[in-house]
């Protein structure tokens, strides 16, 4: 899915309710284009999304928040953060998964909230600024690995 700044209404109630079939709602991309920054949430005790592909900001400096309750799945996720841009991931316990989140880019990924339970297979950082925001930005015993 591209984020350009808005959603139809429905689509975002098919985000934010469980689907009948009992399964999440598969994401393959969040992009956040265009001048500014985005918040990008879901209604109190949403189901959780899978994020299947990359989350990439491209705002031209803007702020752009992400408070989905969001399943890091297997594999890796790049995190692309353009420029001068800086992406939150906030929120209370709406990280879950074991899947690689691979920061890219010379913007910030500010990790905000509290996602002790997130506990990803590895954080790599091959550019930019990962900044934790919060107490419990990240799970105790977090592997992150940094550019050498």
């Amino acid at each position: 899915m591209n984020f350009d700044g808005f959603f139809p209404l429905d689509t975002i109630d098919d985000f934010t309710r469980p689907p009948d079939t009992g399964y999440d709602t598969g994401i393959q991309l969040i992009k956040f284009s265009n001048i500014g920054g985005y918040s990008l949430g879901a209604v109190p005790f949403a189901w959780f999304m899978t994020l299947e592909g990359d989350i990439v900001s491209d705002t031209n400096g803007g702020t752009s928040t992400i408070s989905l309750p969001l399943n890091v799945r297997n594999g890796e996720h790049r995190v692309q953060v353009n420029g001068s841009d800086t992406i939150v991931l906030s929120g209370s316990a709406n990280l879950i998964g074991n899947g690689i989140i691979d920061k890219e880019g010379p913007g910030t990924l500010v990790m905000s909230g509290d996602h002790l339970s997130f506990q990803p297979a590895a954080f790599f950082v091959d550019a930019g600024t990962l900044r934790v925001g919060s107490d419990n930005g990240l799970a105790i015993g977090a592997l992150i690995r940094l550019p050498s």
